[in-house]
Formats: C-alpha cells, sequence, structure tokens
C-alpha cells in the first residue's frame, strides 16, 4: 500500500517559534510511523518503537501548548483541549492494538500514519489557525 507523505509547510505556522518546531517534529514522526510501514521485515518492536515517539512527542506537546493557552488566557482554549484528548487515547489505542500478537502491524502502522497525519494536518490548519487569528497566538 502506498502511504501518503505529510510535509510541513508556512501554512501550518500559527507565529511561535517553539510551537513551529514541535508541529513540524509531529510532520517527521508521522512519515517515520509511514517508511516503517514499508520496512522489510517488519517487526512489532519497529512498530512499537515509533508509536511511542508519536505518543511521547504529543503528551509532551499538548501539555505545553495547553499550558501556554492557559497562561495567555487564550479565548479558544477550552475547545482545543477535548481534540488533544481524543489524540490522545488514539494513538494510546494504536499502541495497545501494536502489543496483541493477533494484530497486523503492518497495517496497523499504515492506519496509525494515516491517522496521525490527516488529524494534524486538519487540527493545525483548523483549531491551531484560530488560534494564531485569537489575540494571544
Amino acid at each position: 500500500m502506498e502511504t501518503k507523505k505529510f510535509i510541513w509547510g508556512a501554512e501550518y505556522q500559527v507565529g511561535v517559534p517553539w510551537i513551529d518546531e514541535q508541529h513540524e517534529h509531529f510532520f517527521i514522526i508521522v512519515n517515520e510511523i509511514a517508511q516503517t510501514a514499508t520496512k522489510e521485515p517488519l517487526t512489532r518492536a519497529d512498530v512499537l518503537a515509533v508509536l511511542e515517539r508519536l505518543a511521547n512527542h504529543a503528551f509532551y506537546h499538548f501539555d505545553a501548548e495547553e499550558k501556554y493557552l492557559i497562561d495567555a488566557r487564550n479565548p479558544k482554549t477550552s475547545g482545543h483541549l477535548a481534540p488533544h484528548k481524543k489524540y490522545r487515547d488514539e494513538i494510546d489505542d494504536f499502541i495497545r492494538r501494536a502489543k496483541q500478537e493477533t494484530t497486523d502491524v503492518r497495517q496497523l502502522a499504515e492506519q496509525a500514519a494515516a491517522f496521525a497525519g490527516d488529524w494534524l494536518t486538519r487540527h493545525m490548519w483548523g483549531s491551531d489557525q484560530e488560534k494564531k487569528s485569537s489575540s494571544k497566538i
């Protein structure tokens, strides 16, 4: 299966350098997941390693971004927290499924890359751009 490549671009920038750097790093990890799905041979450990890298980055970034929004008293903060939680939950579910011996890890990696990349582009283009247009980001 051909996996989609997710390209970081200026259209995703919110104008806060450390947030933009962390967002760009998401794209790198998502593309690593897609690349991992094409690896021969592919092991469960390969998939778990890249999914855990994504989870660690997501949890770190979301915590920092949420604190930043709360500290800045951004009016869009409350609407931004639920999508972050849903993303965390989905990534945790991919990790849980990757640990199951019956899971086709290649298919799971393809699904995880598609989910994470699509979610990130929608989220960064949508709600992160709304934050950018707000007074504090």
